[in-house]
């Protein structure tokens, strides 16, 4: 019996993730220069010509790569800048970020990973675009601080101190968790964002 549209194109997405949880692993295990568009073929269990047919080159694939980690933040920078409640906003974004550590099929980790080794190489296509995101979510999470601080809602501090202290914790998090493997313990949501809060003693 022919297959339907809908199953070719379940079909795509399946071999597309394969590439991209493939890719992912590989450039944070490898670095982008030792891992070739055959490695990454090899390791999604598929065939060259249909690694070929969903991205022509390496650049492509990390390009696509990088846009979605980029939507990634355009989407915490929206939610940091919206009218909601500052400590709910901190401690949704903390839980998802816990969500995505503990969850062994997620690509997070390896594509922090990918991103953090790029950056500091300046190895990574659009690395220019990359920082300036960055900082845009920086300045995001700055404003929401002090947001915050006026409401009585976060404790005193400099909010720019605050905000950088807060993602340098996620990104050594991330750092710790591929290092130590399975003696690296994922602290909780909320002793992620304690340090922010008003002591109510």
């Amino acid at each position: 019996m022919p297959r339907t549209k809908e199953q070719y194109a379940q079909m795509r997405d399946a071999s597309n993730q394969k590439i991209r949880t493939a890719a992912i692993r590989l450039f944070a295990e490898k670095g982008f220069a030792a891992t070739n568009i055959q490695d990454i073929a090899e390791s999604a269990g598929i065939s060259m010509g249909l690694m070929y047919r969903h991205y022509p080159s390496k650049d492509v694939l990390v390009s696509s790569l990088l846009e979605s980690a980029m939507e990634g933040n355009k989407d915490i920078i929206q939610s940091m800048e919206s009218d909601g409640d500052p400590r709910e906003i901190f401690d949704n974004l903390a839980s998802e970020i816990y969500r995505h550590m503990t969850d062994d099929d997620s690509n997070f980790v390896s594509l922090m990973l990918l991103i953090t080794q790029g950056l500091m190489s300046k190895s990574l296509i659009d690395c220019g675009a990359l920082i300036d995101l960055d900082i845009q979510t920086l300045k995001a999470g700055e404003k929401l601080i002090r947001r915050g601080q006026k409401a009585g809602v976060f404790g005193e501090g400099n909010p720019k101190e605050m905000i950088v202290c807060f993602f340098s914790c996620i990104q050594g998090l991330v750092m710790m968790k591929s290092a130590l493997g399975e003696y690296f313990q994922m602290p909780d949501a909320g002793v992620m964002t304690a340090f922010l809060y008003r002591s109510q003693k």
